[in-house]
């Protein structure tokens, strides 16, 4: 069934004012009352001239591939979990197709888009804590949706996964794209990261025109990805994204592919919107009226589900992926891999690396 998130209406932090007084010198003087923290959201100008890594509790290695079938040298960066170093430790890949600005930069350019831009490395640090407070949003939520993260998180604590900042040449229709991350990118981790090499352990997400392309991929190469999804994804732009997924609907369905998407109320690519009309027997029935609503009601159609955010802060753009968006997108797929570990057979489990056994003949989880 659908899930769907609506947000509540934008709720200033109420101030905190302090009344004490101070008597000096005969004179009674106030404190200076403390401003309310309002949501900010940086210039996209500033944002874009960065280049330096920011600080997190992670690695982040840049690397490239020179593809046989783009005929080029592909860039992209790989964050590791915060305990990739101290653990031997396999995980799941996610990967994380860049926006609009961040595509335009070339194949030629490192890679800012996930890693600088939109902070993911320091988004999974926060979720690490297993625990949010409103700065970590930089204050763009409102109560409702932060007492809803932590409900998740305490409910299925954050486990890390690897994290792959990827440049893509923009283009839904590229079948060598498709080729690159099946048969090259994947390989290229699963050889020099230590990675789970199995489809339940993959995924694929991105921003606006990112996620597009994403879920295009996705739809064209379901047996190779156990989720897919986007942020504010730019269905207006890529509108043949739903043909794809009607070509490959029996596909996507035998995979059981699982879908994130989310969006926010004053995003500009927003199309989550529905309308009622009345059947035949008089009954109100909601109808689509939007291309992430109708992409929604065709995977729930063919009895898959679909997990659909709408928040409440941030327009198009840095802020949401930094924040609501982004958070929720990686406490997704966190559970996606968590839920595909607890299905595997404990022999299975053992081969692939995610569960150990200790001295004494016990399967124990890795890091506990």
């Amino acid at each position: 069934m659908l899930f769907g998130t609506c947000a509540g209406p934008f709720i200033k932090p109420c101030a905190k004012v302090m009344g004490a007084f101070v008597i000096a010198a005969g004179l009674f003087l106030a404190s200076p009352a403390v401003k309310p923290a309002k949501a900010y959201e940086e210039a996209w100008d500033s944002i874009e001239a960065r280049k330096s890594p920011i600080k997190c509790k992670r690695k982040v290695e840049y690397k490239r591939i020179k593809s046989k079938y783009k005929n080029y040298s592909i860039p992209f960066k790989v964050i590791l979990p915060s305990d990739y170093e101290i653990s031997d430790k396999k995980y799941g890949v996610v990967l994380m197709l860049c926006g609009a600005s961040g595509a335009r930069r070339g194949a030629g350019a490192e890679p800012l888009y996930f890693s600088v831009w939109c902070k993911l490395p320091r988004v999974m640090d926060n979720l690490s804590k297993q625990q949010l407070v409103k700065k970590d949003f930089e204050y763009a939520i409102n109560d409702k949706e932060l007492k809803w993260f932590n409900e998740k998180l305490m409910e299925n604590p954050f486990e890390d996964f690897i994290a792959v900042d990827l440049w893509h040449p923009s283009s839904g229709r590229d079948l060598n794209y498709d080729k690159f991350i099946t048969e090259e990118l994947f390989a290229f981790l699963d050889e020099n990261y230590r990675t789970i090499p199995s489809r339940d352990f993959r995924a694929i997400d991105g921003a606006c025109g990112g996620g597009a392309v994403a879920l295009i991929t996705a739809f064209r190469n379901p047996e190779c990805f156990t989720a897919a999804g986007g942020m504010q994804t730019d269905l207006g732009t890529f509108p043949y994204a739903l043909k794809f997924f009607e070509e490959n609907k029996e596909r996507i369905k035998a995979a059981g592919l699982k879908f994130n998407l989310n969006t926010n109320k004053n995003d500009v690519c927003n199309s989550y919107y529905f309308y009622t009309k009345k059947d035949a027997s008089g009954n109100k029935v909601k109808v689509a009226d939007g291309e992430l609503a109708t992409l929604a009601q065709m995977i729930e159609n063919i009895g898959l589900t679909a997990e659909v955010n709408v928040f409440s802060h941030c327009i198009h753009g840095y802020s949401a992926y930094r924040y609501p968006n982004g958070h929720q997108t990686m406490l997704f797929y966190s559970g996606v891999f968590k839920a595909n570990a607890a299905k595997m057979k404990p022999e299975d489990l053992i081969t692939a690396g995610v569960k150990k056994i200790d001295e004494a003949g016990i399967i124990k989880v890795e890091g506990q």
